[in-house]
């Protein structure tokens, strides 16, 4: 397990599998840290063009792709994405799904099966974002989605070592979307509409940071009552990608 300090925060991680492991290994050695992690990941890679590349976040496949570009920019992204959001956003719990230039807030418990709806939701023209974390601009209504660090490059030794897929996977393009959605968890066999006050205390009680302003509650709650929320069951990718499109 390597011991890896990333913008202050301490991340572990595993690397195993075949192909070019020594190069993440060395690409990975300026983060090296003798610190206890916060977060825990394992990757696995594969020079067999027919298996995928994985990385799993605390147990969960958060990334599978045949696409080493999106493999390692995904890894980025997960590797700087845990410490403070630029001024003005808050980092919350969830998952963020694109369709064209509109942002939905999926459960952050998609996450346990991103495997079985990311290639149903990809049919639907919907890209769920590699982050491991949700940034939103409370007071412009606005996911913002971060570039990959600029030190991404570090790992073209990694991509090249992988087999080259048919195709290149989409992925969330760095921006600004206006959120059109937020959706929760479920809850037991919940049947009245989930309330305002309950959809603000669940992005507050999932902040990843403190809030930087002390109007962030007032202006989640405005936000949330320009945006459509509430409550669902992840069942089915079409079903999903259904409830996305309202």
């Amino acid at each position: 397990m390597l011991s890896l300090e990333v913008d202050g925060v301490v991340i572990g991680m595993a690397v195993r599998g075949s192909g070019p492991v020594r190069d993440l290994i060395k690409a990975l050695e300026p983060f090296r840290s003798g610190h206890t992690a916060d977060h825990n990941y394992t990757v696995s890679l594969s020079d067999d063009r027919k298996v995928f590349q994985r990385l799993q976040w605390s147990g969960c496949t958060v990334v599978r792709t045949r696409d080493p570009d999106r493999f390692t920019r995904a890894l980025a992204l997960h590797l700087a994405g845990h410490g403070e959001p630029a001024t003005g956003l808050i980092r919350t719990d969830g998952v963020v799904a694109l369709q064209g230039d509109r942002a939905t807030v999926l459960p952050a418990s998609l996450r346990q099966s991103l495997p079985s709806f990311e290639r149903g939701l990809r049919s639907a023209g919907i890209v769920l974002s590699d982050a491991p974390w949700v940034d939103v601009d409370p007071h412009t209504g606005e996911v913002a989605v971060a570039a990959p660090p600029p030190w991404t490059d570090r790992f073209a030794a990694v991509a090249a070592g992988l087999p080259v897929p048919p195709r290149p996977d989409p992925v969330v393009e760095p921006g600004r979307y206006p959120l059109t959605g937020w959706y929760f968890d479920l809850v037991g066999f919940e049947e009245e509409p989930m309330t305002l006050t309950d959809a603000v205390a669940t992005v507050l009680s999932g902040l990843h940071w403190p809030l930087s302003d002390r109007d962030g509650p007032v202006a989640v709650t405005e936000m949330l009552r320009r945006t459509t929320f509430g409550s669902l069951a992840l069942r089915t990718p079409r079903e999903l990608a259904d409830q996305i499109r309202t």
